[in-house]
């Protein structure tokens, strides 16, 4: 062990130059062990945090206490020491609830969907018994005049035509579909029967048999 101290006395001896520089890296790498075991330490926001504190409150403590330390470096002077601010207090009520005393819920308005509603099946609905009896009395008129005219003979194909009589009137009448013969338009043409229309009524009159 001697023997090695004092080849190493020896080696140092003759190259103090590097002796030197070997010894200020030492003392460089000691200081800096020293500052990191004390910046490990808790901060004073950790250590302020009650016990049972969530991660997201502890990460909202450490950013509220560095925005802290970062508005009082900016705001202080040159040369004057660094002013901590205090924490804001946690707000739990909604800020942009409305406040019932201040904007009280609007009134309840009639749907206008059922008023029109209403409205259209009153105008609908009121005239309709008139209009009844207005069909009614048409109707009525329209078979008064059918019963007057009488179908003699019929022919079918595809220029169909019918043979009138009118009661009162000897004289036959030859209508042709689509023509008309007092009052009425021939609409349809069957073997037996034709279908007369008059004032959007039709009436079905059948063929009359020969008389024997």
């Amino acid at each position: 062990m001697k023997r090695r101290l004092a080849e190493m006395r020896v080696l140092l001896m003759a190259e103090r130059r590097k002796a030197g520089v070997l010894g200020l890296l030492l003392l460089v790498l000691a200081g800096a062990l020293v500052k990191s075991l004390v910046s490990v330490g808790p901060s004073a926001s950790e250590a302020a945090l009650p016990v049972g504190a969530t991660e997201a409150e502890a990460v909202a403590a450490a950013g509220q206490d560095a925005f802290s330390r970062t508005v009082a470096q900016v705001d202080a002077p040159r040369g004057s020491s660094i002013v901590r601010v205090a924490r804001a207090a946690r707000v739990d009520r909604d800020l942009f609830a409305l406040d019932g005393a201040h904007f009280p819920p609007p009134a309840q308005v009639e749907d206008p969907k059922s008023v029109a509603q209403e409205s259209r099946v009153t105008a609908i609905e009121s005239p309709a018994p008139s209009v009844d009896e207005d069909r009614a009395r048409t109707e009525s008129r329209v078979r008064s005049a059918a019963d007057r005219l009488r179908l003699r003979s019929v022919i079918v194909g595809q220029r169909p035509i019918a043979v009138f009589e009118v009661k009162g009137d000897r004289q036959r009448a030859v209508v042709r579909l689509g023509e008309s013969i007092d009052g009425f338009v021939l609409a349809e043409v069957f073997s037996d029967s034709v279908v007369l229309e008059m004032d959007s009524v039709r009436v079905r009159i059948t063929l009359v048999k020969p008389d024997r």
